[in-house]
């Protein structure tokens, strides 16, 4: 049916949201649902670097105390010790690095220029009022999708990375849990 023959009949068709409004309201779901995960994953990140830190000293007064079980080692039970010693503390470094914020400090300066960037709070704040103003009066649907495309792209880099060094401090965790109970229970 033509436009002329639906505006003599009264009836319009509803109008299709424009081109990219759907991957705008979409990218902004994901976008927030990567805050969500950033922000599980550092909770996730402090908590067993808590139960690490108050696990060593636990195992420290216990284990390498004067009458601990592994005062003055030597041999087999001296390599378990170095073994539970460069596992607790690379599961703590890692949780600590899952931790630590990611703004890409060396990579914002250049970004922020060559971008324009309007969503990353690291390129806003080296922005003028000014520049931001333009900015946002520039904005067409492109642009919207572009800038969100990348801050989701970055985000997504920054929750793997988050969550690969908490599997890392885990892992690490475990492995020097294994190694203490076999050692105490064979050697």
């Amino acid at each position: 049916m033509s436009r002329q023959s639906r505006e003599r009949d009264g009836r319009e068709e509803p109008s299709a949201p424009p081109r990219g409004a759907c991957g705008v309201e979409f990218g902004w779901r994901v976008h927030g649902a990567l805050i969500e995960w950033t922000k599980n994953i550092d909770v996730k990140a402090s908590i067993v670097l808590t139960l690490i830190l108050a696990g060593t000293g636990a195992v420290a007064a216990n284990v390498f105390g004067e009458h601990g079980w592994l005062h003055n080692v030597h041999g087999t039970k001296l390599w378990a010790e170095r073994v539970i010693w460069f596992c607790i503390a690379g599961a703590g470094l890692a949780a600590a690095w899952a931790v630590i914020p990611n703004l890409r400090a060396r990579a914002i300066t250049r970004e922020a220029k060559e971008n324009r960037g309007l969503v990353f709070f690291g390129h806003l704040r080296l922005l003028d009022p000014g520049e931001i103003e333009r900015g946002l009066a520039r904005l067409d649907e492109g642009e919207v999708l572009r800038q969100l495309a990348q801050q989701m792209h970055v985000m997504s880099c920054i929750a793997w990375k988050k969550h690969r060094r908490l599997q890392a401090s885990i892992l690490l965790a475990a492995i020097a849990a294994l190694v203490y109970a076999a050692a105490r229970i064979f050697l």
